[in-house]
């Protein structure tokens, strides 16, 4: 499987909607190694001392360039929290987890990212997302 490079990530802030924290939106990509165009864009919202620790992630995977249209990227959602020495990923439905607005991509439930010929690439950088992004690491490592 590829090696993942993650490139700048920005960080914007703002407060929890719930609980009224301080929340950081980290929003990055990821390259596989020796390419300069991005193979996924990811975003996430992390609040330090949240009491629900659990995070969402948002994967934008497929044609990222500025000819492609919604229907040539995919959307994949994750939730990631920390339990014991390890951290659980499980695939939520994108729909469900996304603002409303103009479709950016085609959002996939946990069903069809199972059945996607993307799946293995998909885990593969999800799975490098946790265990390499420090900003993420740093959050989760906090609430276990």
């Amino acid at each position: 499987m590829a090696e993942w490079v993650f490139g700048k990530t920005e960080a914007r802030t703002g407060p929890c909607r719930c609980c009224g924290r301080e929340t950081r939106q980290l929003v990055g990509s990821v390259f596989e190694s020796g390419s300069d165009v991005p193979t996924a864009f990811f975003t996430t919202v992390v609040t330090p001392g949240h009491p629900q620790p659990r995070v969402n992630v948002a994967l934008f995977i497929g044609d990222l360039s500025e000819r492609a249209g919604s229907r040539d990227r995919l959307i994949v959602s994750m939730e990631i929290w920390p339990r014991g020495n390890e951290y659980v990923t499980t695939l939520i439905d994108a729909a469900d987890s996304m603002p409303p607005g103009p479709a950016a991509a085609t959002p996939l439930t946990a069903a069809e990212v199972r059945a996607s010929p993307w799946k293995e690439r998909i885990f593969s950088i999800s799975d490098a997302i946790v265990r390499r992004h420090a900003s993420l690491r740093d959050h989760l490592d906090q609430c276990s």
